[in-house]
Protein backbone atom coordinates (compact mmCIF):
# COMPACT_ATOMS: atom_id res chain seq x y z
CA UNK A 1 0.00 0.00 0.00
CA UNK A 2 1.20 3.10 -0.97
CA UNK A 3 -0.30 6.28 1.65
CA UNK A 4 0.72 10.04 0.79
CA UNK A 5 0.39 12.79 3.26
CA UNK A 6 -0.78 16.09 1.94
CA UNK A 7 -1.09 19.55 3.68
CA UNK A 8 -0.19 23.03 4.02
CA UNK A 9 3.24 24.06 5.97
CA UNK A 10 2.23 23.41 9.44
CA UNK A 11 -0.35 21.08 9.05
CA UNK A 12 1.27 17.83 10.82
CA UNK A 13 1.96 16.01 8.25
CA UNK A 14 5.40 14.90 9.39
CA UNK A 15 4.08 14.24 13.05
CA UNK A 16 1.01 12.05 11.86
CA UNK A 17 3.12 10.04 9.33
CA UNK A 18 5.53 9.06 12.14
CA UNK A 19 3.27 8.06 14.29
CA UNK A 20 1.42 6.30 12.03
CA UNK A 21 4.63 4.43 10.81
CA UNK A 22 5.82 3.61 14.37
CA UNK A 23 2.35 2.26 14.10
CA UNK A 24 2.10 0.33 11.82
CA UNK A 25 5.72 -1.41 12.23
CA UNK A 26 4.56 -3.50 14.82
CA UNK A 27 2.03 -5.45 12.34
CA UNK A 28 3.49 -4.66 8.73
CA UNK A 29 6.60 -3.92 6.77
CA UNK A 30 6.90 -0.14 6.17
CA UNK A 31 8.97 2.53 4.79
CA UNK A 32 9.14 6.35 5.77
CA UNK A 33 9.54 8.69 2.92
CA UNK A 34 9.63 12.26 2.19
CA UNK A 35 9.68 14.60 -0.58
CA UNK A 36 12.21 16.33 -1.76
CA UNK A 37 14.57 13.61 -0.91
CA UNK A 38 17.85 13.81 1.12
CA UNK A 39 19.79 12.31 -0.97
CA UNK A 40 19.39 13.84 -4.96
CA UNK A 41 21.43 16.68 -6.65
CA UNK A 42 17.66 17.93 -7.29
CA UNK A 43 16.73 17.51 -3.94
CA UNK A 44 19.55 19.45 -2.87
CA UNK A 45 18.88 22.17 -5.45
CA UNK A 46 15.28 22.32 -4.28
CA UNK A 47 15.97 23.16 -0.62
CA UNK A 48 18.43 26.17 -1.33
CA UNK A 49 15.99 27.61 -2.99
CA UNK A 50 13.20 26.92 -0.99
CA UNK A 51 15.35 28.59 1.58
CA UNK A 52 15.64 31.71 0.13
CA UNK A 53 13.24 34.61 -0.38
CA UNK A 54 12.95 34.75 -3.74
CA UNK A 55 10.18 33.47 -6.47
CA UNK A 56 9.41 34.70 -10.01
CA UNK A 57 8.15 32.91 -13.04
CA UNK A 58 11.72 31.30 -14.09
CA UNK A 59 12.35 29.97 -10.50
CA UNK A 60 8.93 28.45 -10.29
CA UNK A 61 9.26 26.15 -13.62
CA UNK A 62 12.48 25.10 -12.33
CA UNK A 63 11.14 24.08 -9.42
CA UNK A 64 8.90 21.92 -11.34
CA UNK A 65 11.49 20.30 -13.48
CA UNK A 66 13.51 19.80 -10.05
CA UNK A 67 10.90 18.13 -8.29
CA UNK A 68 9.70 15.81 -11.22
CA UNK A 69 13.38 14.12 -11.18
CA UNK A 70 14.17 13.64 -7.26
CA UNK A 71 10.21 12.43 -7.56
CA UNK A 72 11.18 9.96 -10.56
CA UNK A 73 13.91 8.95 -8.27
CA UNK A 74 12.04 8.57 -5.58
CA UNK A 75 10.20 6.08 -7.17
CA UNK A 76 12.90 3.98 -8.88
CA UNK A 77 15.00 3.86 -6.29
CA UNK A 78 12.54 3.85 -3.02
CA UNK A 79 8.69 3.76 -3.64
CA UNK A 80 8.72 0.75 -5.75
CA UNK A 81 11.09 -1.59 -4.30
CA UNK A 82 9.55 -1.29 -1.36
CA UNK A 83 6.19 -1.71 -2.87
CA UNK A 84 7.42 -4.75 -4.81
CA UNK A 85 8.45 -5.90 -1.80
CA UNK A 86 4.87 -6.23 0.43
CA UNK A 87 5.72 -3.26 1.97
CA UNK A 88 3.73 -0.42 3.23
CA UNK A 89 5.18 3.11 1.92
CA UNK A 90 3.85 6.38 3.75
CA UNK A 91 5.58 9.46 2.22
CA UNK A 92 5.17 13.08 3.04
CA UNK A 93 4.02 14.96 0.16
CA UNK A 94 3.72 14.07 -3.51
CA UNK A 95 3.05 15.45 -6.62
CA UNK A 96 0.05 17.30 -4.97
CA UNK A 97 2.46 19.01 -3.38
CA UNK A 98 4.16 19.96 -6.33
CA UNK A 99 0.91 20.87 -7.91
CA UNK A 100 -0.57 23.40 -5.03
CA UNK A 101 2.71 24.71 -4.28
CA UNK A 102 3.80 25.86 -7.63
CA UNK A 103 0.56 26.01 -8.96
CA UNK A 104 -0.32 30.17 -10.26
CA UNK A 105 -4.11 29.46 -9.86
CA UNK A 106 -6.73 26.65 -8.50
CA UNK A 107 -6.91 25.80 -12.35
CA UNK A 108 -2.91 25.41 -13.25
CA UNK A 109 -2.83 23.08 -10.05
CA UNK A 110 -4.97 20.97 -11.48
CA UNK A 111 -3.09 21.08 -15.06
CA UNK A 112 -0.06 19.51 -13.41
CA UNK A 113 -1.80 16.82 -10.99
CA UNK A 114 -3.48 15.83 -13.91
CA UNK A 115 0.21 15.52 -16.02
CA UNK A 116 1.03 13.08 -13.15
CA UNK A 117 -1.86 11.31 -13.41
CA UNK A 118 -1.16 10.21 -17.25
CA UNK A 119 2.42 10.11 -16.48
CA UNK A 120 2.80 5.93 -17.02
CA UNK A 121 6.19 6.72 -14.43
CA UNK A 122 4.30 7.84 -12.02
CA UNK A 123 3.00 5.12 -9.24
CA UNK A 124 -0.37 5.96 -7.94
CA UNK A 125 -0.82 6.16 -4.11
CA UNK A 126 -3.73 4.31 -2.25
CA UNK A 127 -4.40 6.48 0.30
CA UNK A 128 -4.32 10.70 0.25
CA UNK A 129 -4.54 12.24 3.90
CA UNK A 130 -4.87 15.58 3.53
CA UNK A 131 -4.48 17.73 6.65
CA UNK A 132 -6.87 20.81 6.01
CA UNK A 133 -5.68 23.66 8.36
CA UNK A 134 -6.25 27.20 7.70
CA UNK A 135 -3.58 29.37 6.09
CA UNK A 136 -3.88 31.30 9.74
CA UNK A 137 -3.31 28.49 11.39
CA UNK A 138 -0.50 27.34 9.14
CA UNK A 139 1.10 30.19 9.82
CA UNK A 140 0.91 30.45 13.20
CA UNK A 141 2.44 26.87 13.70
CA UNK A 142 5.00 27.61 11.14
CA UNK A 143 5.91 30.84 13.27
CA UNK A 144 6.00 28.86 16.62
CA UNK A 145 8.74 26.40 15.61
CA UNK A 146 11.15 28.88 14.03
CA UNK A 147 11.87 32.57 13.83
CA UNK A 148 12.79 32.92 10.33
CA UNK A 149 9.83 32.61 7.69
CA UNK A 150 10.76 31.76 4.07
CA UNK A 151 8.44 33.07 0.85
CA UNK A 152 6.41 29.54 1.21
CA UNK A 153 5.65 30.20 4.15
CA UNK A 154 4.09 33.57 4.20
CA UNK A 155 -0.28 33.99 4.62
CA UNK A 156 -1.14 35.24 0.96
CA UNK A 157 0.91 32.17 -0.71
CA UNK A 158 -0.29 30.03 1.77
CA UNK A 159 -3.52 31.18 1.08
CA UNK A 160 -3.00 30.39 -2.74
CA UNK A 161 -1.68 26.72 -1.93
CA UNK A 162 -4.52 26.48 0.31
CA UNK A 163 -6.98 27.46 -2.58
CA UNK A 164 -5.20 25.05 -4.96
CA UNK A 165 -5.32 22.25 -2.56
CA UNK A 166 -9.04 22.42 -2.09
CA UNK A 167 -9.87 22.56 -5.64
CA UNK A 168 -7.37 20.06 -6.70
CA UNK A 169 -9.01 17.53 -4.18
CA UNK A 170 -12.51 18.43 -5.43
CA UNK A 171 -12.23 16.78 -8.94
CA UNK A 172 -13.12 13.19 -9.33
CA UNK A 173 -10.45 11.86 -10.31
CA UNK A 174 -9.34 11.62 -6.65
CA UNK A 175 -12.47 11.05 -4.76
CA UNK A 176 -11.72 7.27 -4.33
CA UNK A 177 -8.28 7.75 -2.71
CA UNK A 178 -8.36 11.06 -1.09
CA UNK A 179 -9.30 11.50 2.57
CA UNK A 180 -10.20 15.08 4.34
CA UNK A 181 -9.04 15.26 7.42
CA UNK A 182 -9.80 18.01 9.90
CA UNK A 183 -6.04 19.28 11.05
CA UNK A 184 -7.44 21.74 13.81
CA UNK A 185 -8.37 18.77 15.91
CA UNK A 186 -6.07 17.23 18.91
CA UNK A 187 -3.17 14.86 17.48
CA UNK A 188 -4.66 11.64 18.85
CA UNK A 189 -7.96 12.05 17.18
CA UNK A 190 -6.56 12.87 13.97
CA UNK A 191 -4.07 9.59 14.38
CA UNK A 192 -7.01 7.28 15.05
CA UNK A 193 -9.18 8.64 12.31
CA UNK A 194 -6.46 8.21 10.08
CA UNK A 195 -4.94 5.11 11.43
CA UNK A 196 -8.88 3.47 11.12
CA UNK A 197 -9.12 4.70 7.63
CA UNK A 198 -5.46 2.58 6.69
CA UNK A 199 -6.28 -0.48 8.37
CA UNK A 200 -10.04 -0.81 6.64
CA UNK A 201 -7.90 -0.90 3.46
CA UNK A 202 -5.58 -3.15 4.77
CA UNK A 203 -8.61 -5.28 5.46
CA UNK A 204 -10.43 -5.00 2.18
Amino acid sequence: MFIVLEGVDGSGKSTLSSALNQQLQQNYATIHLKEPTDTTIYAKKIKKILSGNTMNEEIRVELLELFYQDRLWNIEHNIKPALDNGKIVLCDRFYYSTAAYQGINPEDAMRIAHSYCSNEKIIQPDIILFLNISPENSLKRVHARKEEIAVFEKIDFLTRVSRNYLYLFSDDLFKETVFTINAGLEQQDIFNQCYQLILEKLTK
